[in-house]
């Protein structure tokens, strides 16, 4: 299977290695581009590929959400046709820049991630 994840920190970077060890191919991105990636990319070894967010999502056929909760809005300008036919989960925290939890009250993190993309819905 091909998992596109979108974010390279603790959550990214561990599914990745975890998904690779299972025999998938993954393609990692984040936000400051592919060539950012390339040295992790390089120690998770075969079947790893570093792109764009864009190129990540037509990837995959699973897509991770792990990027931080601040740059979530990163999804926005994404067009909502890269999502059909996607299996989407979400892992995505809602902590502050000084890891404080925010409160979302009664609405979950999925919910709010999905309104940055009109037309998706997350596991």
């Amino acid at each position: 299977m091909k998992i596109g994840i979108i974010g390279s920190g603790n959550i990214g970077g561990t599914a990745a290695k975890l998904f690779l060890n299972a025999g998938h191919e993954v393609a990692v991105s984040n936000s400051k581009g592919p060539q950012s990636l390339q040295l992790f990319v390089e120690s998770l070894g075969p079947g790893a590929k570093a792109m764009t967010v864009e190129d990540t999502i037509a990837f995959g056929d699973v897509i991770l959400l792990a990027l931080p909760w601040r740059k979530r809005d990163v999804l926005r300008s994404l067009p909502s046709e890269l999502f059909k036919k996607k299996i989407i989960i979400d892992a995505t925290n809602p902590y502050s820049e000084n890891f404080e939890v925010i409160d979302l009250g009664n609405r979950t993190s999925s919910e709010e991630v999905a309104k940055q993309v009109p037309g998706i819905h997350l596991s």
